[in-house]
């Protein structure tokens, strides 16, 4: 159990980055914990970690916030009101703020937003988006796998963005950020991907590095509902409810039981073909990128695989990793999970039973990210 004051809070969402973890609760209000080497935890502190959540206030208390998203050592969050804020790492311009300086405190993102209502964001390790309540998707920070969806004027200078830049080839509706990938699913459907691709996580049949966005294939038609980028795999919900995936599969990423050593386009995971899946996250900052997914069904039973050698898959033991899904089935109803999110090596799940809140966390602790004294 996550200790703190925000224990008793009804958490909406958690997201998990390095080693760190932001919360946003019922009421708006952002929590955080974990690492602060980068000042991530945007509490202007020097800290180099919190071990219990700590609320951000500053220039930021009182503000209503409505989505989060954790990047490798970042945050972004957008207010209820549509306004972008960032701090933590800021080496390739990730926080959008024109320079390359890191912030302890959030900052607000007035370049390019002035006009526009940020409804959701999201983080890689080095680059960010936004999505305006129009379907403008803006993205920015480093493009060294053209995970920023445009190529840069120069060949030969920095690869990388400092102020939120607008994709002029789609528009849509959510934005996904993987480690050094992006993708998006457009008003009319269809999910688009681009970046890094050297393990097939792009899922369009080749390893080829992509700059634009293109078309992910829709296997039988039926276009994505949801994705989840890790670093090297990616793991998609399609409208039926049918979970898919592709890209590196060296730890059982796809739980696919080590079939293949990676896919070039989404497989099915038939282990859940009899399951409604309709949440999946998925880690990807690892050890030589390995990564562990939680994946929840209509019928509120949990999932986990992948990679476990901290624990981080909650199955009480320490390996390798499980290739083939393994239900939590102490998260089964009446308990209902409210949001999920895997990060480095942990997983994060915030739950209510009979209206009491609670928040559960696994995996190591050595810089507080479980949000508990040792």
């Amino acid at each position: 159990m996550v200790e703190g004051k925000l224990a008793e809070e009804t958490v909406e969402a958690v997201s998990a980055g390095f080693e760190h973890v932001v919360a946003l609760t019922k009421q708006g209000v952002l929590y955080v914990w974990g690492s602060n080497d980068r000042g991530q935890l945007g509490t202007g502190e020097d800290a180099a970690y919190h071990m219990v959540p700590t609320q951000i206030g500053g220039s930021v208390f009182g503000i209503k916030f409505a989505h989060i998203a954790a990047g490798l050592k970042h945050c972004i969050v957008a207010s209820k009101s549509g306004e972008v804020y960032a701090w933590g790492a800021n080496d390739f311009g990730q926080l959008g703020l024109g320079d390359v300086e890191d912030r302890k405190n959030p900052a607000a993102i007035l370049s390019k937003f002035t006009r526009s209502r940020i409804s959701r964001v999201a983080a890689g390790a080095h680059h960010s988006m936004a999505v305006t309540d129009n379907g403008d998707i803006f993205t920015w920070g480093s493009n060294e796998c053209g995970q920023l969806g445009y190529e840069l004027r120069s060949v030969l200078g920095p690869r990388f963005v400092k102020f939120p830049r607008k994709l002029e080839t789609i528009r849509g509706s959510r934005a996904y950020a993987g480690f050094s990938m992006s993708a998006a699913i457009i008003t009319s459907g269809k999910a688009f991907i681009w970046g890094c691709n050297g393990h097939g996580q792009l899922g369009i049949g080749d390893d080829l590095q992509r700059t634009l966005p293109h078309v992910l294939p829709a296997p039988g038609g039926v276009q994505f509902a949801t994705l989840a980028l890790g670093a090297n795999h990616v793991l998609g919900v399609n409208k039926n409810g049918e979970l898919y995936g592709w890209g590196n599969n060296d730890r059982g990423q796809m739980g696919l039981a080590y079939t293949t050593p990676m896919e070039l386009k989404p497989v099915l995971i038939s282990s859940l073909l009899s399951s409604d899946v309709e949440v999946v996250v998925t880690g990807g900052y690892a050890y030589e990128m390995q990564g562990h997914t939680l994946a929840l069904t209509a019928t509120g039973k949990l999932f986990t695989w992948g990679w476990n050698a901290f624990g981080q898959s909650g199955l009480g033991n320490l390996d390798l990793g499980s290739a083939t899904p393994n239900r939590l089935l102490e998260f089964d109803p009446p308990i209902q999970v409210l949001s999920m999110a895997t990060g480095q090596y942990n997983s994060i799940i915030s739950t209510i039973r009979k209206g009491v809140p609670s928040i559960h966390s696994w995996g190591p602790n050595y810089d507080g990210q479980l949000g508990q004294y040792p």
